[in-house]
């Protein structure tokens, strides 16, 4: 009776661990084959569009079974562990509850049968690699940690600069005569004030002057010394320290800009802040209105003509968790993140909200207090691509 007691106790405590080199007999993209003695286990991941499960078969002296218990523990790349539980399911075990992206991980394998314990090794990595601390310095990659902030919602407007009304002037002849002097030419900047020409009159006989009615350039010169001028056009003059820029504002964004909105007025690397001066019909029966933006121009950096964008930062809104545009890449079509945990870097798909100029909203993929690459995160992408290693759903 002592001797059957004894054997059940060893029984009961004997523990097989088993590692992946001594036990996968046969592996391939989607199956894992363990064996340890007379108890052989399949394990695979089961992709659908409904989400991914974990099935494993389970058989011993090569005959399906079911073991007392069994289940998985998985850690992933900055995650803490995960316990992955199993149900029968038509002569299988399926995990319990779905396996999230990326399917890259350590883990461990613990089955239970007749008071008999099992646990294997199991590594399954894709889009991971490694790289060392020098490359690291040498590509001048960085991190920062995934964490809650603000986002600032833009809206863009389309538009064209034009010179306004008050800053440009037609300069005629007051009286019919003969043309006697012209003292500006085209390109020439003058003063309000400045005498531009002298006409002798017809009537009269007398020498009158033309002075420029407002400060500016002179853009068209019509007449000639010694030409009889009636009531054409002498000058063209125009002031182009100001410009409006007449932005597009469609319905869907009436709501957000107002008289007195503040607004970025962008073209190519050039920027200035400004506000909306007042808002018009577009005067063609076209579904938009037009808002006029004024901007000064005295070092001459616009031109009338120039496209630009006007930005308006409508909202602010605060997310639990963003990341730096420069940090997002895309791979098999997918917009990833890569985590970094020493010198190991994992390719995370992620689930994008919305964005600003700085700063994307991340809605599913991360958790907080993560470590990903925000600068120079390309270079990983292009060492994956390299090996082979890409592979991100």
């Amino acid at each position: 009776m002592l001797k059957q007691i004894l054997f059940l106790f060893l029984i009961g405590t004997v523990t097989s661990i088993a590692t992946a080199s001594e036990d996968v007999t046969n592996s391939n993209d989607n199956q894992n084959i363990f064996q340890k003695g007379n108890i052989k286990i399949e394990v695979s991941i089961d992709e659908s569009p409904e989400g991914s499960v974990i099935i494993a078969s389970t058989f011993e002296d090569g005959k399906p079974f079911i073991p007392d218990s069994f289940s998985i523990e998985l850690q992933k790349l900055g995650s803490s562990s995960e316990k992955f539980e199993f149900q029968t399911s038509e002569g299988v075990l399926r995990s319990i509850k779905a396996l999230s992206e990326p399917h890259s991980f350590r883990a461990t394998i613990y089955l239970t049968d007749k008071r008999r314990k099992y646990s294997w090794e199991w590594e399954n990595f894709e889009g991971r690699t490694q790289i060392s601390r020098a490359l690291t310095e040498k590509f001048q990659l960085a991190t920062s940690e995934v964490q809650s902030g603000t986002i600032e919602r833009h809206i863009e407007l389309l538009g064209t600069l034009v010179i306004p009304p008050k800053n440009k002037a037609e300069v005629n002849a007051r009286f019919s005569g003969v043309v006697e002097t012209l003292a500006s030419d085209v390109g020439d900047s003058v003063k309000a004030g400045d005498v531009i020409a002298k006409i002798q009159s017809n009537d009269s006989l007398q020498t009158y002057i033309v002075k420029a009615p407002i400060s500016g350039t002179v853009v068209s010169r019509n007449v000639n010394v010694g030409q009889l001028v009636t009531s054409e056009t002498l000058y063209k003059i125009v002031d182009a320290e100001t410009l409006w820029a007449e932005l597009k504002v469609f319905p869907s964004k009436r709501d957000t800009i107002k008289q007195g909105s503040y607004i970025h007025i962008k073209k190519g690397s050039r920027q200035q802040d400004a506000k909306v001066k007042f808002l018009i019909p577009s005067g063609s029966l076209e579904p938009y209105q037009i808002a006029i933006v004024e901007i000064t121009n005295t070092e001459g950096e616009f031109s009338p003509g120039d496209m630009v964008t006007g930005v308006v930062d409508a909202q602010k809104v605060d997310v639990s968790l963003r990341v730096e545009n420069e940090a997002i890449q895309s791979m098999d079509g997918n917009s990833v993140v890569f985590l970094n945990d020493g010198n190991t870097f994992q390719a995370v798909p992620v689930e994008l909200g919305i964005k600003d100029d700085n700063f994307t909203e991340v809605k599913r993929g991360l958790i907080a207090g993560q470590i990903y690459v925000s600068k120079n995160s390309f270079l990983i992408k292009a060492d994956l691509e390299k090996s082979g290693a890409s592979h991100a759903h």
